[in-house]
């Protein structure tokens, strides 16, 4: 199958292609990567508004980019002390 360039089409989808960058996602360029994990551990239980369990889930927009996260929740059971 050819490789689309900038302006070009194929298979009739646009697929840009920047050569000045090498075929990178020029769209991150500068922007580090994140470091994703699937886990959520506690913090300082002065801070916290709730004690969870670990091994239970957390579902909400976590980090503020207004996307859900899915997160689950690593550290000791409610009668080890709960994660705060």
């Amino acid at each position: 199958m050819p490789k689309a360039r900038t302006g070009y089409q194929v298979d009739g989808s646009l697929a840009n292609d920047v050569a000045s960058f090498g075929g990178a996602d020029y769209r991150n360029m500068g922007v580090p990567d994140m470091e994703l994990s699937k886990y959520i551990t506690a913090v300082p239980r002065e801070e916290a508004n709730l004690e969870a369990e670990g091994g239970e889930t957390v579902y909400g927009d976590l980090n503020g980019d207004n996307f859900p996260e899915h997160k689950v929740i690593k550290g000791p059971r409610h009668s080890e002390g709960g994660v705060p």
